[in-house]
C-alpha cells in the first residue's frame, strides 16, 4: 500500500531565443513553477529583461519542446515612456502573477519575440495513486 507519496523530476535548457536585440552572449534564463503545472519564465540579456513568457507543462512522461511567446510590460506613464529612451524598462515585481487572470487586463504587454524550451519529465509511483497519465499505453 502506498503512504500517498510520489516523485516528478522535471530537467530541460533553454533551446533558442528569437528576439530583436543587440547580438552578445550574457543571456540567462530564471523559471518558476507554478500551479497548472505551469512553468513562468524571466529571460535577460544581462541586466536588461528580454520577455516573459509562460507555458503549460505536459503531464505525460517523457521528453518535450514547448515553444513560449515572450511579452515584456510597457511603461503605464508618460514619464516611464520617457525613461525608456534612456534605458528604463519596467518589469513584473512578481512574474508568477502571469500565471492567473487576476489583474493580467490592467498590465499593457508588447509582444517581445518567441523561446524554444525543452523539459524531460520522469514520474514515480503515479499509478500507485491512481493516476493515469498515459505512461503504460502498450496497444
Amino acid at each position: 500500500m502506498s503512504d500517498g507519496t510520489f516523485l516528478v523530476c522535471i530537467s530541460g535548457q533553454l533551446e533558442w531565443i528569437d528576439v530583436l536585440t543587440p547580438a552578445g552572449s550574457s543571456w540567462h534564463c530564471k523559471c518558476d513553477f507554478f500551479s497548472g503545472p505551469q512553468i513562468i519564465l524571466s529571460i535577460y540579456k544581462g541586466m536588461q529583461l528580454a520577455g516573459y513568457g509562460r507555458v503549460h507543462m505536459p503531464i505525460n512522461v517523457g521528453s518535450h519542446e514547448l515553444d513560449v511567446a515572450l511579452s515584456k510590460p510597457q511603461s503605464s506613464s508618460m514619464l516611464g515612456y520617457i525613461a525608456s529612451f534612456f534605458g528604463y524598462q519596467p518589469e513584473l515585481l512578481q512574474p508568477k502573477m502571469l500565471a492567473t487572470t487576476a489583474g493580467n487586463s490592467l498590465i499593457r504587454m508588447e509582444h517581445a519575440g518567441y523561446a524554444r524550451i525543452s523539459i524531460n519529465m520522469v514520474t514515480q509511483a503515479f499509478q500507485s495513486l491512481g493516476y493515469d497519465v498515459g505512461c503504460n499505453r502498450g496497444n
